[in-house]
């Protein structure tokens, strides 16, 4: 007897982890899924922002990324997500992505450019529902100019259970642009 358990659509259905909230993104959520112009997209290996985080209470990593957009823009954008597990595009059925605890009601983050007027989206949530997995939810936040300062964003999220897994925990991305740079900070799933 099978006691792997599946969705309507075919997906294995999550175990769930035991996890609370708040946590933060980067200790369950990988950047690994690279989309666009990926070539032209760069991930700086210091982890702290050069010492420059949001706050001295800033929790996981703080991501510094540029995006070098080639002249003329082979996809014409470039975004990174936060998957779970690595490189997950919700295309195998046994990786439906992570059970996020019960009470989310928002992603918290802080974000700046380095000059300001960098031009970012973010979201929680990408994979559609025409994958083997998707995403439990798919919330953008609408497209951010970014300043020279550290900015707290907030993407509200509807009262729902996420236990059917979130495959992309979150995502930035920009349309194609001058060479920008920009950094995030302190991305936690809250009550």
């Amino acid at each position: 007897m099978n006691s792997t358990c599946y969705t309507a659509s075919g997906c294995v259905e999550p175990t769930p982890v035991g996890g609370t909230l708040p946590f933060v993104v980067d200790s369950v959520f990988v950047p690994s899924g690279y989309e666009g112009d990926i070539a032209d997209i760069t991930e700086a290996a210091d982890k702290t922002c050069g010492g420059a985080r949001s706050s001295a209470t800033a929790k996981g990593n703080c991501y510094t990324w540029t995006y070098a957009a080639p002249t003329p823009a082979v996809a014409g954008y470039a975004a990174v997500l936060w998957q779970y597990p690595v490189n997950n595009f919700g295309t195998v059925a046994t990786a439906p992505g992570y059970p996020i605890p019960p009470g989310a009601t928002k992603v918290s983050f802080w974000a700046k450019g380095k000059v300001g007027g960098e031009k970012v989206s973010f979201a929680v949530g990408q994979i559609g529902a025409t994958a083997k997995c998707s995403d439990a939810i798919i919330v953008p936040l609408a497209l951010q100019t970014l300043t020279a300062a550290w900015v707290n964003y907030t993407i509200a999220l509807p009262a729902q259970s996420y236990a059917t897994g979130e495959i992309t925990g979150f995502v930035w991305d920009a349309a194609a642009q001058a060479t920008i740079n920009f950094y995030i900070d302190d991305i936690e799933w809250q009550m």
